[in-house]
């Protein structure tokens, strides 16, 4: 799962670092050859260009088999039923409490993180005038470091805490790991570019660090037959509604509350210390309630 988790968190880094370039290098011409696209501005040739690498993920996807699971079928013989939505959701129902507060975690945690990962190169170049490429280059360099290091931490951590206390252990790491996301909230406090710049990135140790913890949580709590249905409800929970909320949050507060760009830095310490905070309280109830059944 820390591979797994791994392969997400560099992404970051990486899409921070190469639209850094193409931003960088679109004002000279470099990609002024390219048929359709080549008289773009540059925001929307980086867009495009890094985007289109999503197409290297479906053919990749393509080679992908989902295995037959054995283990709730009596005689061992392939299980051939999937659930519904509505089958999933009220077969999670009988464990509401656990449920509940685990993807509400998730959900506010995906909000909190969100704030650093998808605001952070734009507060470089408002608080400390980084023109946009190279805020790009430094916060997705930052962040590959700060994701290696989580990910060659985080499947030792997790195995290690999951022997020692199970899934409730485990749970309670993923809320620690929640308040020491909080620091990547507030760059605004840094007081230089440079230690803005790590703690904007620090986010994706953090990240790869909960990432792992809460898969294998999920893989303690959910039963077989309800496993796909539990990772693809944590990918909706964790991308659509997490980290499409963050990023709005920051801009309403900056243009609706604060009217001043120059202001987002304070936005982004409202919204991540929130979600952030409110996301540790849901993951030590979910934590407890593990630990009662």
């Amino acid at each position: 799962m820390a591979l797994y988790v791994f392969g997400s968190m560099i992404a970051y880094g990486l899409g921070s670092l190469i639209s850094g370039l193409i931003l960088e290098a679109a004002p000279r011409g470099l990609f002024a050859g390219l048929p359709l696209i080549g008289g773009l501005a540059p925001w929307r040739l980086t867009f495009i260009l890094v985007g289109a690498s999503g197409a290297v993920i479906l053919l990749l996807l393509l080679a992908l088999r989902e295995p037959p699971r054995r283990a709730d079928t009596p005689t061992g013989q392939p299980q051939t039923g999937t659930l519904s939505f509505a089958e999933g959701l009220r077969a999670m129902a009988a464990r509401a409490r656990v449920f509940v507060c685990y993807y509400g975690a998730l959900a506010l945690f995906a909000v909190g993180g969100s704030v650093a990962t998808m605001w952070g190169a734009v507060f470089l170049t408002r608080a400390y005038g980084l023109d946009i490429g190279t805020a790009g280059q430094s916060l997705g360099t930052g962040q590959i470091v700060w994701a290696v290091l989580g990910a060659a931490l985080a499947g030792v951590v997790v195995d290690k805490v999951g022997a020692r206390g199970g899934a409730a252990l485990r749970m309670r790491l993923a809320a620690t790991l929640t308040l020491l996301a909080i620091p990547s909230a507030l760059p605004v406090l840094a007081g230089n570019v440079t230690l803005a710049t790590l703690l904007l990135g620090a986010i994706m140790g953090v990240m790869a660090l909960y990432g792992t913890a809460m898969l294998a949580i999920l893989s303690e709590i959910a039963p077989p037959s309800l496993r796909g249905f539990a990772v693809a409800l944590y990918a909706f929970v964790m991308t659509l509604i997490g980290a499409s909320l963050g990023p709005i949050a920051v801009a309403g507060l900056t243009e609706n509350v604060f009217a001043d760009p120059a202001q987002v830095g304070w936005s982004m310490a409202i919204v991540g210390t929130c979600a952030l905070g409110l996301s540790a309280v849901l993951a030590f109830v979910a934590a407890g309630a593990i630990a009662r059944e």
